[in-house]
This record gives structure tokens, sequence and C-alpha cells, in this order.
């Protein structure tokens, strides 16, 4: 039973009261994990120029793929591959070269990579490096760990986030006037003042990533929904070009595969009667048997949905299936998939997405400071931090300090590992982790004021010789890539050291930093 003191405290608290703890623990309890999904995500904006950066020794032919370089493409992959199960054909544009994968099994984590060279051969990019495709998968499948599994926690994160942001907007009486409100050294008020000031301006982008974000695989956590729209299990199958679930037929036998060019312009002619589409993928099941198909995909590049319109023809060159009408909730769904992609997003809305999504690693990070600097005033004079803030404080640190220290190394790791090196790109991923799990190890051993600092300047050191090493170690260097106006490299080079700057300055504030000292409160005798 409660007590008079408590009931009155309960009528006392109003709805905002209510939902401050509300917001604060669904912040925290995986607000680590969050910080993950926000900063590679941000990354995975410019995923492909990444992978074009992670492979320095590949001359890449970047831009949009003629017809007949995608079929002699196919034609290579199929006469070099001939026992390959599957193999996809990705056509170049301004951001990636034409690409080919290969698999030999129906394992797709066994995966040959060919890209499009500027003299016009294709050269193995095996093993070679991940790049930003590992940036990419690390935002929602993380890693060494089942991806279904990993899928769900990445998913209940998510929510957790949209219930923090809705929180967040409830909770704050002055929502708009705090942006324009900061007070420097006033300790636990400056960063509630900068954490307001980097959830308010970019709150539309919050609240759409993390939606989105949660859409993206909701038939995952809400399975019924896909029953109730009538696309659950195989019934999705149709809407894909490429038959995954396709198994070879007891009487296959070797045939020769049919003329790919001819099909390109097959389909292109049929699709030119409601729109003018390029080819944007040729996947191909099953080569030089009698069991073969070749899905034709058209590239929809100014449309939101991720689903693409298609012919899929089998080894006589006789058309076997194609899109069908599309369920409204199965093209909402896609299109909100799109959009948090930045699917159709250019150049310069991709660069304000990033910045959007820095934005949003801003607000994880000073949430999750905020909750040690509040504990921290309120610690009395020589009294000792509890296990819980001890934890978080050290977290804080592995996390927002490590994770940045560890992707610059990551980099430096496809600079200097040989590319000779089989399995060089797990041998990155290995640095990668290594380098994490030690930055969490200096985060608890080391005095946490030193530790912030010290791995603030690391990773600032880092940044600012990674552009010498790629010099070094390359023929990719910042003069050279001038010269031949290579300009990703250049552009990169200049990232790189204006980052440097940014984490020299955060850590020489952090080794400046001292916390406001309280007033002491006078005796009786003091005030006369």
């Amino acid at each position: 039973m409660m007590n008079t003191k408590t009931k009155q405290a309960v009528k006392k608290a109003n709805f905002r009261q209510i939902l401050a703890p509300v917001h604060t623990w669904t912040g925290l309890i995986l607000g680590w994990l969050l910080f993950l999904i926000f900063f590679m995500g941000t990354l995975s904006y410019f995923k492909d120029e990444i992978n074009i950066w992670s492979m320095p020794h590949i001359y890449q032919q970047i831009g949009k793929s003629q017809d007949w370089q995608l079929a002699a493409a196919a034609e290579y992959a199929v006469r070099n591959y001939p026992d390959a199960k599957q193999m996809f054909i990705d056509s170049g544009d301004d951001r990636s070269p034409l690409t080919i994968r290969v698999q030999p099994s129906n394992d797709r984590n066994n995966v040959l990579q060919l890209v499009a060279s500027q003299d016009g051969r294709f050269v193995s990019a095996d093993n070679y490096s991940q790049g930003g495709e590992f940036f990419y998968r690390l935002h929602f499948d993380l890693h060494y760990m089942p991806v279904r599994y990993a899928r769900y926690l990445v998913g209940f994160a998510s929510m957790m986030m949209l219930i923090a942001i809705i929180t967040g907007v409830v909770i704050h009486k002055k929502f708009f006037a705090d942006f324009f409100t900061f007070r420097a050294k006033k300790g636990q008020r400056s960063w509630l003042d900068a954490h307001n000031a980097l959830s308010v301006l970019p709150l539309p982008f919050h609240f759409f990533i993390t939606f989105t974000g949660i859409i993206t695989l909701v038939g995952m956590y809400l399975p019924f929904s896909e029953k109730v729209a009538g696309v659950s299990g195989d019934a999705r199958a149709p809407f894909l070009a490429f038959d995954w679930w396709a198994k070879p037929s007891e009487g296959v036998k070797p045939s020769p595969p049919p003329d790919i060019y001819q099909l390109i312009d097959k389909s292109k002619k049929s699709w030119k009667i409601q729109s003018d589409y390029a080819i944007a993928r040729i996947s191909i099941n099953y080569p030089n048997t009698s069991d073969m198909t070749v899905a034709i995909e058209a590239d929809v590049d100014k449309q939101f949905s991720v689903i693409r319109p298609f012919y899929v023809y089998n080894q006589q060159s006789a058309l076997i299936r194609q899109t069908p009408p599309i369920p409204s909730g199965v093209l909402a769904q896609t299109a909100l998939v799109g959009l948090h992609e930045g699917k159709v997003a250019d150049y310069w809305l991709r660069v304000i997405l990033f910045i959007l999504g820095a934005l949003g690693v801003g607000m994880i990070a000073t949430g999750l400071v905020l909750w040690t600097i509040k504990r921290k005033e309120k610690l009395k004079a020589h009294q000792q931090a509890g296990f819980g803030f001890v934890l978080v404080d050290g977290l804080n640190i592995a996390t927002i300090m490590g994770l940045p220290l560890a992707t610059v190394v990551f980099l430096w790791a496809n600079r200097i590992l040989p590319s000779q090196y089989l399995g060089r790109d797990n041998a990155e991923i290995l640095i990668f982790f290594i380098t994490w799990a030690a930055a969490l190890v200096l985060a608890f051993i080391l005095p946490k004021k030193l530790a912030w600092a010290f791995l603030g300047y690391a990773t600032a050191l880092a940044l600012l010789l990674l552009p010498v090493v790629s010099m070094v170690m390359t023929d990719r260097g910042f003069v050279d890539s001038w010269i031949n106006k290579d300009w990703l490299f250049v552009i990169a080079d200049i990232l790189f050291v204006l980052f440097a700057l940014l984490f020299c300055y955060i850590a020489h504030k952090i080794w400046q930093y001292q916390p406001p000292t309280r007033p002491k409160k006078r005796s009786a005798m003091e005030q006369l």
C-alpha cells in the first residue's frame, strides 16, 4: 500500500515527468548498439565510394554500362565459370563499376567477385576487401552471430530508439527554444543543451530513418503482417527476379547458353512500351545446362521502390516469368526501404543525409554521456561510483571513441596488408574488432579522462597519417590522384585530414575540461 506522501507525489507528477525515465532508459539500455547502427548506417550512404577506395590496385571503370558490355560480361562469366550455380552481372553507374559475382555453390557466403577495369579486363577482387560492404552489413547484420538473431536484436534496438524519440519530444517543454540555447562550461546543463541541439533540427530525419529501418525487416518482426498481405513465405518469390529456391531437375544435361545480348534487346523493346528502362542486373541460374535461366532486371533509379521490373528466360530464350502485379502493401514497404537507403539520392543529397546521420550519432553520444554526467554530479565528495555507473562510463568511452578508431584502423589494414594475402578481407575485419576490443580494455583500465583523450588523439593521428600511408603503399596517393583526376581519392584524403582535426579538437577539449565547481554553502555565521 502507498503511504500518503507517495500518493501525493504521484498526483503531482505530470505526463512529462512520467515519460522522462522512459526516455532515459529506452535510450540507454541499447544505446551503444544504436550508436553502432547509426555510425555504420551513416558511412553506408557512401558505401560504393568506400568500395572503390578500398581497391586501389584496380583502376575501375566507373560509369553506366552499355548493353554490349553487360552481354560481354555475362558471356565471360558463363565461359570462365561453367560449373557455377549462380552468377550476377551488375551494371556500372556513376558510383560503381560493372561487377561480376559468381557463386560456385548454393552457399550465398561463397562468392567470387570481379570488377571491370579501365582497360576492359575483368580483374579479380575476390578476398581483397569488403570495404563499404562491411560497414553496410555491420549496420544491420552485425557480425560473428547468426544473421536472423542479429536482425531481431537490431530491430528491438530500433524500436527502443523510436520510443526514445517520441518521449523525447514530449518531455521537452521548450522544444525549439532549447535548440538556440547552449550554455558552455556548465556541466550537465551544457551536455543537455548539446543533446537538444543535435536532436531538434534533424528530428524529422531521426524519426524517418528509425521508422523506415524497422519497416525494412517488418516481415521478420511481424510475420502475421505478411500473411494478411498475402506475400508470406514462398509467395514473395514471384516479386524477385532471381529464383533462389530453384533446384536442378533430374534430367538436367549440358546445353549451350542463349544469346544474352538478344535477350537484353528483347526485354528493352518490351519495356519501352511502358518506360525506356536501362539494364541494372543480369542474373543467371545453372549456366551451361538445360535448366539455365537468365533474368534481365530494369534499372529503376528514379523510383523509390527497390522492386525492379524483370523478365526471366529459359535456355531456349523463351519467356517463362515476368514481374507480376505488385500488391500495394509490398509496394509501400519496398518504397520505404528505398527511402531508408537513399535510393534516389544524388551526390549532394547523400552529403546531406550523411550530415544528418552524423547528427544522429552525436545525439546518441551526448545522450549516453549525459546519463553519466548527471549521476556523477550527484555523487558526494569521496563517494565511490557504483558498478552500473562504472560499466556505463566505460562502455561510453569504448563505443563513442573506440568505434571510430577501429574504423580508421580497418582502413589502415586495407592499405598495409599485402594484396596477395589470401583472406585479407577477413583479416581487415578481424583487425577492426581487435582494435575495438583493445579500446574497451583501455576504457576500463585507464583513468576515464585519459581514456577519452587518448582514444580521441589516436583516432586523429591515424586519420592524419592515412593519406601518407596511401601515398607510400599504393599509386593512388594525393598527388598521383590529383594528376590522374581520381577525384574520389583526392576528396577522401581531404576528408581524412578534416576529420583528424575534428577528433583532435574533441580530444583537446576533453583533456582541458574541468568540471564546474559547486559553490560551498555558507554557514549562518558566514552569511552575517
